[in-house]
């Protein structure tokens, strides 16, 4: 069995969801400490084509405060503005009347905890993108314990019975593939990957824009076939 266990992020990138493609279960982990200025609620959109953050607000945050503690923030009318921005963004763009309305029906739904409205969209997009991998949010499943880090990722996987775990790129600097080797567990990396000219975004580098700024740009269809196309190696 392949797992692959993430933080959840707000509309996060490609690769986020080619990962999600690649495993038989994805766990999110969302009983880790919430770091101010990440990605757990806040994401770039290209607006004149430039980065630009669109972001939840929260009622309250400490970086010692675990993500799942996280709750949103009571509309005071940044939902509307949020709105507004991405209309504005993404106005000319060929996929903009769907998707806009999509990320209308996501927002609108933005209360209460965060990280049960982050599970909710990225379960969404992943319908979308007819990815059909189970998910599973740690909070409800697993004991925390004293386990942090690689330890936590490794009790997990053992868990699960897994016997490969799939990680990001930047996972090469936090796991050692000899500690899951003497666990029975493979440790590999995936390298999302897009052919060139296959998709559109409002940068250069597709990899480097929220999955919002994808479909507002391409069909699904393109998007679809994106998600096989990550190279997994050692």
């Amino acid at each position: 069995m392949k797992v692959a266990i993430m933080q959840p992020y707000f509309l996060p990138y490609i690769g986020y969801y080619q990962l999600v493609a690649a495993v038989d279960r994805f766990v999110i982990l969302d009983d880790v400490s919430y770091i101010k200025q990440g990605w757990i609620n806040r994401n770039t959109i290209t607006l004149d084509g430039r980065p630009h953050w669109m972001t939840i607000p929260l009622s309250s945050a400490s970086s010692n405060g675990l993500i799942r503690a996280l709750m949103i923030a009571p509309d005071n009318g940044w939902k509307k503005k949020l709105k507004r921005m991405v209309e504005q963004a993404y106005r000319k763009a060929p996929m903009a009347e769907g998707t806009t309305l999509l990320f209308h029906e996501m927002i609108d739904r933005a209360t209460g905890s965060l990280p049960d409205f982050l599970r909710i969209t990225i379960v969404e997009i992943c319908r979308r993108l007819g990815l059909e991998t189970q998910i599973i949010p740690t909070s409800g499943i697993y004991e925390n314990g004293e386990a942090k880090g690689q330890a936590r990722v490794i009790q997990i996987c053992k868990e699960l019975g897994a016997n490969t775990y799939i990680n990001l790129p930047g996972g090469r600097k936090l796991y050692r593939s000899e500690d899951f080797k003497s666990e029975g567990i493979s440790l590999r990396f995936i390298e999302p990957e897009i052919p060139a000219g296959n998709i559109q975004s409002g940068l250069e580098n597709p990899l480097h824009v929220s999955i919002l700024d994808l479909l507002m740009r391409n069909p699904i269809e393109s998007l679809i076939s994106a998600m096989p196309q990550a190279r997994i190696s050692e």
